[in-house]
C-alpha cells in the first residue's frame, strides 16, 4: 500500500532518457527510492508522449509508452519503457511531453515526468 502523501513528488527523467530515435526500439529503465511508496504491488503502469500537456481530448497522443513494473518493493521499485519502432516510426512531432502513472483501480499517481525531442531517422524501409 502506497503510503499516503507520497505522491508530491515526481521523478525527472535523466537527460539520457529525452531523446527519441525515429523509427527505432526506444527502451529505458527507471529506479525509484522509497519517497515513492513502500510497495506497489498491484499496481500497474501507463504512458504516452504528446506534443504538450495542454491536449485533454487524447485527439493528439502521438504514442503509447509501454510500462512494466517490474520491480515492486519494498526494497525496489522500478519501470521499464518501451516504444516501440512503430510507435517511434510514426512520430512527426519534433518535441514535447511524455509521462508515466502507476494506478490500482481508481488510485492514480504520476510518477516521473519530462520532455522529449525527436532524433529523426536517416534509413528507412531499406531492403538488403
Amino acid at each position: 500500500m502506497l503510503a499516503p502523501g507520497t505522491f508530491g513528488l515526481v521523478k525527472r527523467g535523466p537527460s539520457r532518457d529525452y531523446r527519441i530515435v525515429q523509427g527505432a526500439t526506444n527502451a529505458w529503465v527507471l529506479a525509484f527510492d522509497t519517497a515513492f511508496g513502500t510497495s506497489w504491488a498491484g499496481f500497474a503502469a501507463r504512458g504516452q508522449i504528446r506534443k504538450n500537456v495542454a491536449d485533454k481530448t487524447g485527439d493528439n497522443i502521438l504514442a503509447n509508452i509501454t510500462c512494466t513494473i517490474v520491480a515492486a518493493g519494498p526494497v525496489d521499485r522500478v519501470i521499464e519503457f518501451v516504444l516501440s519502432d512503430d510507435q517511434s516510426a510514426l512520430v512527426r512531432e519534433v518535441s514535447g511531453t511524455w509521462d508515466c502513472e502507476i494506478y490500482n483501480g481508481t488510485v492514480v499517481h504520476r510518477v516521473v515526468m519530462g520532455p522529449w525531442e525527436l532524433n529523426r531517422e536517416t534509413t528507412r524501409g531499406v531492403s538488403a
